[in-house]
């Protein structure tokens, strides 16, 4: 089965705009150009030919520009250099406090075992292995708890910061 290939006729309505006649308004319009021009400038400091700028509208502003640039850069410094020091020292006082937090238990494991050994030998057998039984396996729940605690409200490291 063929199709015959019928050809258009243009109407009015569908001539192409460079078909269509233009007033001289309109040709003066098209006829103009725009140019625009974009400069970019990356840094703490404007450009030269900007800050050239604006000393030419008040004699010495590129000088308090750029000093004032130079005051933000050390400020920024002195920050970043105290949020370290208190991360370190915040660091150091946690591992200081699970050091105490581990000797106090192992004070009161050693305790409790004792005083579980010294009920058992001395007759009391059950109150003294529920004694010295009962204070090991609860530290060691605790301390076994504690680490999946911890290990679970950790923040995670982000990549990029």
């Amino acid at each position: 089965m063929t199709r015959k290939k019928r050809k258009k006729t243009p109407d009015k309505t569908s001539r192409t705009l460079s078909e269509r006649p233009m007033s001289s308004s309109v040709q003066k319009t098209a006829a103009q150009q725009l140019v625009a021009q974009t400069t970019s400038f990356s840094g703490p400091f404007p450009s030269p030919a900007t800050l050239d700028e604006y000393n030419q509208i008040s004699p010495g502003l590129a000088d308090r520009i750029v000093s004032m640039a130079e005051t933000q850069a050390t400020h920024r410094r002195e920050i970043e250099h105290k949020a370290m020091s208190a991360d370190i020292s915040d660091q150091s006082k946690k591992f200081s406090e699970a050091r105490i937090g581990q000797f106090c238990a192992l004070i009161i494991g050693l305790a409790a075992i004792a005083a579980g050994t010294y009920a058992a030998t001395n007759g009391a057998q059950w109150p003294g292995s529920l004694i010295g039984g009962g204070g090991v396996i609860g530290l060691v729940s605790v301390f076994i708890y504690g680490r999946q605690h911890s290990r679970d409200t950790t923040p995670q490291e982000q990549d990029g910061d």
